[in-house]
């Protein structure tokens, strides 16, 4: 027996680990040495080596049942030689099809199986690193070998650097790699084409590569991330995938193909390159009956037929939230732990340099030192105590990173496990290099910012903009009030409001309906646009048939002729209403109502508000397309 299958075996009957002055002396018992050998080479006193040796053959002989000493120790480790208690491989790549520690993903994979059942499907993968991706694929493949489907499978990771600059040499390549797996003669991109370019004659390439075919064909591009760096390449190839799916939907060639792809972070980062249409699968943490058939078959504990047990599950919950459901991370823990680490040890140690889980910490941060803004904001949200919002591109990058974990745009650590690491080793970002720029790069990066503005202002103007007049909201268009108001009682100059209202609006829509009677309130929209000065700010929609206007230091001539232009020119409209009734006009009419707010006047913005209603309504009720002027009073004698 090895030496090393020695001392696991031991820990095995043990149940536990070995101290390291214990595995010493079984190792060196196992071969021949005696005590003040041992102790001679590793500087131990004798008397010492005696004692652990004689505890270590006592606690095997009640282990093994049966007399162990030094001198009997390979006769009775050979002749009770356990199993050993863990002959799986350390957690690292895809798992083949039949191992017993992959973590069934059944109703993604049901899903994926029946989409691939439908000509031309697209199967987007997508899922943080060692989240299971390519363990994943490999059985949605094995799918559709069931059904006799072709396959071939291209890693983008595996191009070489300089096949990736020219789009020619991409297609080449593309070509000759689909052929060869298909045992398919190849041909080069087809000579005196080249004016039809190399997209085009790629995708006829392919096509005549599917027509020689019996059988649908399953084109997997692996590992799409791995072109970020050539961004003008991943958009061609996006949008090649992208349109052969959409040809799948007419063209009975074009139908054999199903097209699969998986990548590790989002490949749209800054909404250039776009991958659309088709089913997205997106891998994620698992939960925790998943994670306990995870650990019984690294044999670390045993399930009852009935259900999980109480003691059981304080574990796996704890483990659970120390690493987030991660399925690699877990694997990692049930490894170690099956093979008699101590779980107190594991969780303790979990963020130090000989931490089990170190590899894959230090693969991320090597990554974020690459990219500091990234860096800095996920030290922001691993030292918060709460939620912490960032800005679209970092949340959703480090949420593909599986870094963290967003709810409506609010970042918490995807698991305790990065929150302690991140948090001290993160602590010195300052120190984090920061990338030179080029004069191009700067000059990219002002475009970019300049746009950025632009959408602010586009978005900022949305938040208080109606969607059907493009004028004020309500709400910002009376607290616009306030203010005028205030500023003209400060400055004792005069203040009008004009309010105008689509007249039996009401019947309108009970006869045309309200999408003609949206068309026709913009039509009264642009009248007023055209009929009464001001900005836009000055405008609102003030109820779903009325607009209103703040005149500012405007003489109540002006607002009149201005309110009486209004409503001629929405008749001359010719606006076909309702048929008439009660004397009716047949044309679509407004009603108007001014409030006048005269210099000396000192007056509150409710009250200007409420007399422009008043106003409206005693319009409304000379017969409908009129106007009426109230005149706003002292505030002293009109308290309301």
């Amino acid at each position: 027996m090895p030496i090393d299958d020695v001392v696991v075996s031991a820990e095995h009957c043990l149940k536990r680990s070995l101290e390291p002055i214990e595995k010493l002396i079984l190792q060196a018992s196992w071969q021949g040495h005696p005590y003040n050998v041992i102790a001679e080479t590793s500087g131990y006193a004798n008397v010492y080596v005696r004692e652990v040796g004689a505890r270590l053959w006592q606690a095997l002989s009640e282990a093994l049942g049966t007399k162990v000493t030094k001198k009997t120790l390979s006769l009775v480790m050979e002749a009770t030689a356990h199993p050993l208690p863990n002959q799986l491989d350390y957690p690292s790549g895809p798992l083949p099809i039949n191992s017993p520690l992959y973590v069934d993903r059944r109703e993604p994979l049901q899903q994926a199986a029946a989409a691939l059942a439908h000509p031309g499907c697209l199967i987007r993968i997508q899922g943080a690193r060692c989240m299971g991706k390519t363990s994943f694929l490999f059985r949605l493949l094995e799918r559709g070998k069931e059904q006799n489907y072709r396959l071939a499978g291209l890693s983008l990771r595996q191009i070489e650097p300089a096949i990736t600059q020219d789009f020619s040499s991409f297609a080449d390549w593309l070509v000759m790699a689909i052929a060869s797996q298909l045992n398919l003669p190849y041909e080069p991109l087809q000579k005196g084409l080249e004016s039809l370019g190399t997209r085009l004659q790629l995708s006829i390439s392919l096509k005549n590569m599917l027509a020689q075919l019996e059988q649908p064909l399953m084109l997997v591009f692996r590992d799409l991330d791995s072109l970020l760096a050539e961004p003008t390449l991943l958009a061609m190839i996006c949008a090649l995938i992208t349109g052969w799916h959409e040809e799948a939907r007419r063209d009975s060639t074009w139908s054999r193909l199903r097209l699969i792809t998986s990548y590790t972070r989002d490949i749209d980062p800054v909404g250039e390159i776009g991958l659309e249409g088709g089913l997205e699968v997106r891998l994620g943490s698992i939960n925790l009956s998943q994670a306990a058939q995870l650990a019984q078959a690294y044999d670390w504990i045993t399930i009852p037929q009935e259900s999980i047990t109480e003691s059981t599950t304080a574990k796996l919950t704890q483990l659970m939230d120390w690493v987030g459901g991660h399925p690699y991370l877990l694997a990692i823990a049930f490894y170690h732990l099956s093979n008699f680490h101590s779980f107190e040890d594991i969780i303790t140690n979990a963020t130090g340099s000989d931490s089990i889980f170190n590899r894959h910490l230090r693969s991320y941060l090597r990554s974020l030192q690459e990219q500091p803004e990234l860096a800095v904001a996920l030290r922001t949200v691993v030292s918060a105590r709460g939620p912490v919002s960032l800005s679209f591109l970092q949340g959703r990058a480090l949420e593909a990173a599986g870094l963290v974990t967003l709810k409506k745009n609010q970042a918490i650590p995807s698991c305790d496990l990065y929150r302690q690491y991140f948090s001290h080793h993160l602590r010195s970002i300052s120190t984090l290099p920061i990338p030179t720029l080029e004069v191009s790069d700067l000059q990219r990066l002002e475009a970019r910012i300049e746009s950025l503005a632009r959408q602010v202002e586009s978005l900022s103007k949305i938040s208080y903009l109606d969607r059907l007049s493009q004028f004020t909201n309500r709400d910002f268009f009376e607290k616009r009030v306030r203010n005028t108001c205030d500023a003209a009682n400060h400055n004792s100059s005069p203040l009008a409001l004009l309010l105008c209202s689509f007249d039996h609006y009401d019947v309108y829509v009970k006869a045309y309906g309200y999408i003609q009677a949206e068309n026709v309130l913009r039509e009264i929209a642009d009248c007023l646009r055209k009929c009464v000065e001001g900005p836009v700010e000055n405008f609102s929609r003030y109820g779903n048939e009325q607009f209103i206007v703040l005149l500012p230091d405007c003489s109540l001539d002006r607002v009149l002729a201005m309110g009486d232009r209004l409503r001629e020119q929405v008749e001359a409209l010719a606006l076909p209403q309702s048929i008439g009734y009660m004397g009716w006009a047949q044309v679509v009419t407004v009603s108007v109502g001014i409030a006048s707010k005269k210099a000396e006047n000192q007056i509150a913005a409710a009250y200007l508000l409420s007399t422009a209603e008043k106003a409206l309504g005693q319009a409304q009720r000379q017969g409908n397309n009129c106007i009426d002027v109230q005149d706003c009073q002292m505030e002293s004698s009109n308290p309301s």
